[in-house]
């Protein structure tokens, strides 16, 4: 995106994002041409990245209000390892050692 793009139009509704540096997503918010706030009521997505520059946590506000907050952890070489929410381990790269070609489980059955 480089700055190519700040928003979308979705049905009635406007979506705002910025996009940082490393061409990375910071944030999306509706109806709102700034950075959301966490918690906010309207529906928003931050995206946190860690000093390697890999998603280290998504907070979420969807349209039924529902508030979800990822944390990524990653290993050494930046393979996703496992995803928790508040805590609760939702995704976890199966086996013992590094995830390398191998898919992630849904535990939360999502």
């Amino acid at each position: 995106m480089n700055g190519s793009r700040t928003g979308k139009i979705e049905g009635v509704a406007t979506h705002y994002c910025s996009i940082g540096s490393g061409n990375r997503l910071l944030w999306v918010n509706r109806g709102t041409n700034a950075a959301p706030t966490a918690g906010q009521t309207n529906p928003y997505t931050l995206f946190s990245y860690n000093t390697n520059a890999v998603l280290s946590q998504r907070d979420r506000r969807y349209d039924s209000g529902l508030r979800q907050v990822y944390d990524f952890l990653w290993d050494a070489d930046d393979r996703l390892q496992t995803v928790q929410e508040s805590g609760v381990t939702r995704f976890r790269a199966p086996g013992d050692g590094p995830a390398a070609g191998t898919r992630a489980t849904n535990k939360a059955g999502r």
